[in-house]
């Protein structure tokens, strides 16, 4: 779970740095720098409760797709942040 909270923070370092600012970013209305930084946030948080429940299997599924989620959040933000999805053909987040 260490690995996924570095992750996190590395992710909100890049969040404060390169998205802009506004109350609709990308023109998604309520979707904010600040709420996104939250979120990141909160979830760097409750990390802390699912290391109590690390040696299950579900768990370690979740920590997969969480640090390939992190990892695409990660290369977005590093990219050209307007033309990323677009390069990638991806619609949507999923850790299905």
């Amino acid at each position: 779970m260490q690995t996924i909270r570095s992750n996190l923070t590395r992710l909100k370092n890049l969040a404060e740095k390169n998205l802009p600012e506004g109350n609709d970013i990308f023109g998604y209305a309520g979707i904010s720098k600040l709420l996104i930084i939250d979120f990141i946030e909160s979830s760097h948080k409750f990390s802390y409760e699912l290391a109590d429940l690390e040696p299950n299997f579900e768990i370690t599924i979740l920590k997969r797709k969480l640090a390939k989620l992190i990892d695409l959040c990660k290369d977005y933000l590093n990219e050209d942040v307007k033309g990323f999805l677009k390069e990638k053909n991806l619609t949507t987040l999923s850790i299905t």
